[in-house]
């Protein structure tokens, strides 16, 4: 898995590239997970499920953008939301969803950006 910061108009985003099943939950997260979260350790957030971290007035936004991508082929759109690290605190992001299939079951990868500048 690779993660990387992005610079976009003039802008620098961290980003955090997880994996996450079919049910929601959380099979591996990344160094940046925990930058963006403020976690000590990306195990922290092993099968934790992703909407724990969503403010509860964005989890509808997150829900139906993961259901559009295992089912509906919305892949990779952008969707602006607010999550809340681990010192509980409301940060900005975005979410894309891209969707995995594997024999080992539906998997979507997950991009969560942060505008750190």
């Amino acid at each position: 898995m690779a993660s990387t910061t992005n610079i976009q108009k003039d802008q620098i985003y961290l980003t955090s590239e997880i994996i996450v099943n079919s049910n929601g939950r959380v099979l591996n997260a990344d160094k940046e997970f925990c930058e963006i979260l403020t976690c000590k350790s990306p195990n922290i957030a092993h099968n934790s499920i992703i909407l724990d971290y969503v403010v509860e007035q964005d989890r509808t936004t997150v829900v139906n953008a993961f259901i559009d991508t295992f089912y509906g082929n919305q892949e990779g759109k952008l969707f602006k939301v607010k999550m809340i690290d681990y010192s509980g605190q409301e940060i900005d992001v975005t979410f894309n969803f891209f969707p995995i299939k594997s024999s080992k079951g539906e998997k979507s990868t997950l991009l969560i950006r942060k505008k750190i500048f």
